[in-house]
């Protein structure tokens, strides 16, 4: 319990990565819905994890029962996490061509899938001008 006490903690002051560590070490200990949420709580705060603060969020909804006050908070940051990664580029933006948009979405999913961090469809268009890039020079050689 020690480290989910120093987990809450450092969510206090605001040390987002000693947060996410100590909570890890209390999950490693014993699974627990506090240890998802307050890990989760962190990585929502830490650039590019928040594919796996939902998860974590996900687990603590697991573990609470149904309705309890906890599960209602879980939820809460659940939603406000799904709504800020919406508006931060996790989707095509509208006007984006409807196959260019639907190979992007595969592409996540697969990624999440796999356990893997979800790209913004920005960072996936700079992954696919690579790729392209690379089949244009490899094309040129065959």
């Amino acid at each position: 319990y020690l480290c989910l006490n120093a987990a809450l903690a450092c969510l206090q002051l605001e040390t987002w990565e000693a947060a996410e560590t100590f909570a890890s070490r209390a999950l490693r200990s014993q699974e627990t819905s506090k240890g998802y949420f307050r890990r989760g709580l962190a990585r929502a705060q830490m650039n590019g994890l928040e594919a796996d603060a939902k998860r974590d969020f996900e687990f603590a909804l697991k573990l609470e029962p149904k309705g309890s006050t906890a599960a209602v908070l879980v939820q809460a940051e659940l939603a406000k996490l799904l709504s800020n990664s919406a508006a931060s580029g996790y989707e095509a933006p509208p006007g984006t061509d409807p196959r260019r948009a639907k190979k992007f979405q595969i592409a996540n999913a697969s990624k999440q899938q796999q356990g893997l961090r979800e790209v913004t469809f920005a960072e996936w268009e700079v992954q696919e001008d690579k790729v392209a890039a690379a089949n244009a020079i490899a094309s040129a050689w065959r």
